[in-house]
């Protein structure tokens, strides 16, 4: 199992487009096994430390017959592990707000 120093909210919203819901996006959680703030861009070291994430969660924003809904789907290897941490937790509840806000900016167009 590893122990994750730095979880957060990635940048940017993904859009989908399909045929089963009539909105959808997302938005991931990343999170960092080793993160050093103060080590500067053009330190050595600045790629393995900063550099390297993985996504551990992603949250979705999902409309469908005018049902609006957020899920949560953690990465599958380390499902029970990810589900537990409570900074991928505080992060994943980040990531539900904005994906709160889609859903109302959706429905305030729409309606």
């Amino acid at each position: 199992m590893k122990v994750w120093t730095k979880v957060e909210v990635a940048e940017g919203i993904d859009y989908y487009v399909t045929a089963e819901e009539d909105f959808k996006c997302s938005i991931n959680i990343e999170a960092w096994e080793y993160y050093d703030e103060e080590c500067d861009i053009d330190h050595e070291n600045w790629k393995k430390y900063n550099e390297k994430w993985e996504v551990v969660a992603v949250v979705f924003a999902i409309v469908k017959e005018d049902k609006g809904e957020i899920r949560v789907q953690y990465e599958e290897d380390d499902y029970d592990a990810h589900k537990s941490n409570l900074l991928i937790q505080k992060a994943v509840k980040e990531g539900m707000e904005l994906m709160r806000e889609e859903l109302d900016d959706y429905f305030s167009e729409v309606l």
